[in-house]
């Protein structure tokens, strides 16, 4: 019908008929057309919104810190085959207990050491085990405190909202115990792990 009203506008109305054939039809929608349409209509009633969600930076995971000592005394065969390899041993299977969670390990002896933070990949942290020995540390001695209050700060810095610290040694003192106190009072539980016997054994030195 638009076309016809166009056309009747420029041509003599004795030519028309000769120019238009066939017959005027309704326009009617596609169906496909009427679903989006419907679709569109009931998505505005229903009044969706979008926003932005916040992620947290650090998974809530359980954090652990495992405190080694490498003391001279580490040395001792008075446990099967030495401290040191029992050690081992026992922190393969604190990781292994926590390997869905975050993992730390510290070295010390006359001082503490971060030998790897919190993280992930726990197998990683077995590597950097096996390569400590008290020979590794720049200052013999076993000083236990030192070693909880930089685990403490380890755990504080990731931010992950407290965690445990076991604390694996053949010695335990005074100073130790307080530190021990102080970090269950600021949210890090601390365990020790005892390696050794009460009997003791003798050190084998470089000079036998």
């Amino acid at each position: 019908q638009g076309a016809r009203d166009q056309l009747s506008r420029l041509v003599d109305p004795e030519l028309l008929p000769f120019l238009l054939k066939g017959h005027a039809v309704r326009r009617r929608a596609s169906p496909w057309l009427l679903a989006c349409g419907w679709t569109l209509v009931t998505l505005a009633m229903a009044g969706p919104t979008w926003s932005r969600v916040a992620q947290p930076l650090y998974a809530k995971r359980a954090a652990q810190v495992v405190a080694v000592s490498m003391s001279q005394h580490m040395l001792a065969r008075d446990v099967t085959p030495s401290r040191l390899d029992r050690t081992r041993y026992k922190v393969r299977d604190l990781l292994a207990a926590n390997h869905d969670g975050l993992n730390a390990l510290i070295a010390y002896a006359g001082e503490a050491f971060v030998v790897a933070p919190l993280t992930s990949d726990a197998s990683a942290l077995n590597e950097l085990l096996d390569a400590l020995s008290p020979d590794t540390m720049p200052l013999d001695g076993d000083d236990a405190a030192k070693a909880i209050e930089r685990a403490v700060s380890l755990i504080h810095d990731a931010k992950v909202g407290g965690g445990s610290l076991v604390l694996v040694t053949d010695d335990a003192d005074a100073d130790a115990q307080a530190a021990a106190r102080k970090a269950a009072a600021a949210g890090v539980r601390v365990s020790v792990l005892g390696i050794g016997t009460l009997q003791g054994g003798p050190v084998p030195l470089s000079d036998n």
